[in-house]
């Protein structure tokens, strides 16, 4: 959604960032927007918006539009968890080099990203100690 430019009802008009385009699977598209949902929801604290399904309703739902069953989902959810992870990892790393921001490297390592990907992999890494990546603080 934060690669999206909306009209005022809330149309799609625009869809921008396309660094990570590539021909694959349908898996892996599904697996992408499952994993950034988990992170932009649960590792933020916050609750599906009204209206998005959650992942097995959206699953099944892209089964019963496509006709034909999905494969190993989980696979391109962590392939993205890792992807996901890096990015915020090394962006984090670098604003904490340009300004004193409080970010030790536990904090840098320590994010929702990081988080969701240890969830995916059936690790729960602890939030204390974490960076809030909303607010810039641990």
């Amino acid at each position: 959604i934060g690669n999206m430019i909306f009209d005022e009802d809330l149309g799609v008009r625009a869809v921008i960032d396309w660094e990570g385009a590539s021909l694959a699977s349908r898996e892996k598209d599904i697996g992408h927007w499952l994993q950034l949902t988990h992170v932009y929801t649960v590792q933020f604290g916050l609750d599906l918006p009204e209206g998005f399904p959650d992942r097995a309703a959206l699953l099944s739902r892209y089964e019963e539009l496509s006709g034909r069953p999905l494969g190993d989902v989980h696979f391109f959810e962590v392939m993205s968890g890792i992807h996901s992870a890096i990015q915020a990892t090394r962006a984090l790393s670098l604003m904490g080099k340009a300004g004193d921001q409080g970010r030790d490297e536990a904090a840098i390592v320590n994010n929702p990203f990081t988080r969701g990907l240890a969830r995916l992999i059936g690790f729960e890494m602890p939030v204390s100690g974490g960076l809030d990546v909303l607010t810039g603080k641990r």
